[in-house]
């Protein structure tokens, strides 16, 4: 779920295996094609959010 979007995204894990590591708080940015009930994804990028002041 994205944050304040309650829309579904629809994303092929074997096109996009990365989306499996992303986790809260991650920048992503997602392209997606716009339909009726779930929107495709097209493209996704993204990443750690640098100085986000999180530790492990």
């Amino acid at each position: 779920m994205l944050e304040d979007d309650d829309q579904i995204y629809d994303i092929s894990v074997v096109d996009f295996i990365d989306v499996i590591r992303y986790d809260v708080g991650d920048l992503v940015t997602i392209e997606y094609k716009e339909n009726a009930n779930t929107n495709m994804v097209l493209s996704l990028t993204g990443g750690k959010v640098e100085g986000d002041g999180a530790s492990d």
